[in-house]
C-alpha cells in the first residue's frame, strides 16, 4: 500500500506541474486531495477536442447565416486538415483559463460547442465529436444550453450516437424535463433523462455529472488510467521520470514499463467514448 501512495503522489505532483505550466496561478487547493487533483486533471483535459482529421457531417436543415459563411468555410478546412481547434473553444481554455471550470453541455448530453474565429462571438456551433466525425447541428446563441432540440436533432440525424443511452424496459421518469428544470438540475449535480421526439427517454448522452458538476466520463477515465496503468505496477516501482508522451516506471534504475501520458490517455478515452 505505501507503494501505491508513492505512486499516486508522484502522478498528482506531476500533473500538478503541468496544469501549472498551462496556467502558472493555479494552486492545489490544501483541502483537496491527490485523487481531487487527478480528477481535475483529466476534468480539465475531456474538455479539449483531441486534434485530429475528421470527416463532417451537417444536420438535415442545416443554415448558415451569410455573414458566417466565410468563417464557417474557414473552421471546417481546419477540421479536415485536423488541426488543433482549441482556438475555437470555450474562453476558459484559451484566453482565461480556468483549470477548474465544468462544461455542463458536455458533460450532460456529450455535446461541443465552436465559435467560428478565435475571438468568439455572440453565435456558436453546436456539434458531435467522435474519433473520426463531427457532426454539425446547427448554429445558437450563449442562451441555447439547454435547448433539447439540440438532442432532437442528433436522434433525427444520428440515431446509432446516442442508441446506447436509451432508457429501455417499462422505466420512466417522474416528470418529464423542460430546459429550465435540466438547468438547475446542472447547477445541482444531478442526472436527469431526457424524453425526445423519437418517443424515448435517454440517459444523459455526455455520461452525465458528479455532485461536484464535474464530468462523470473523465471521473471514469481518471480512475481507469489508475487502476490500470499504476496498480498493477505499485509494489514495483522504486520512481517516476516524465519523457515525452510516456511516464517512465523504474525500479533498480531499469525501466520496466512505459505508461503512456495522462494527456494523450484522455485524448484516446475522448475519441472512443461516446
Amino acid at each position: 500500500m505505501a507503494a501505491n501512495g508513492k505512486i499516486f503522489a508522484e502522478l498528482a505532483k506531476i500533473l500538478l506541474l503541468e496544469l501549472q505550466s498551462i496556467d502558472p496561478s493555479f494552486i492545489q487547493n490544501e483541502d483537496s486531495s491527490d485523487h481531487d487533483l487527478i480528477v481535475t486533471y483529466f476534468n480539465f483535459f475531456w474538455r479539449h477536442i483531441p486534434a485530429c482529421i475528421r470527416k463532417i457531417e451537417k444536420a438535415k436543415g442545416f443554415l448558415c447565416p451569410e455573414n458566417l459563411s466565410s468563417d464557417l468555410q474557414q473552421l471546417e478546412e481546419k477540421i479536415s486538415l485536423g488541426s488543433d481547434l482549441t482556438p475555437y473553444m470555450s474562453r476558459d481554455l484559451t484566453k482565461k483559463i480556468n483549470i477548474e471550470k465544468h462544461d455542463p453541455l458536455l458533460n450532460d448530453w456529450g455535446i461541443d460547442h465552436l465559435h467560428f474565429t478565435p475571438q468568439g462571438g455572440k453565435e456558436i456551433m453546436f456539434v458531435k465529436v467522435t474519433a473520426d466525425t463531427i457532426y454539425e447541428i446547427g448554429i445558437y446563441d450563449h442562451n441555447s444550453w439547454t435547448d433539447i432540440d439540440v438532442l432532437n436533432i442528433v436522434v433525427d440525424n444520428w440515431p446509432n450516437l446516442i442508441k446506447h443511452y436509451k432508457v429501455v424496459g417499462d422505466v420512466k421518469p417522474a416528470f418529464v424535463s423542460d430546459g429550465d428544470a435540466i438547468k438547475n438540475f446542472r447547477k445541482i449535480g444531478v442526472n436527469c433523462p431526457v424524453l425526445l421526439k423519437d418517443g424515448n427517454n435517454y440517459f444523459p448522452p455526455g455520461v452525465g455529472v458528479m455532485a461536484d458538476r464535474s464530468s462523470m466520463a473523465a471521473h471514469i477515465c481518471a480512475m481507469e488510467y489508475i487502476n490500470d496503468s499504476l496498480s498493477r505496477l505499485a509494489e514495483k516501482v522504486v520512481h517516476i521520470t516524465k519523457n515525452g508522451k510516456f511516464l517512465l516506471i523504474h525500479s533498480n534504475h531499469k525501466c520496466i514499463a512505459r505508461i503512456p501520458h495522462p494527456k494523450y490517455f484522455i485524448e484516446i478515452a475522448r475519441n472512443n467514448f461516446f
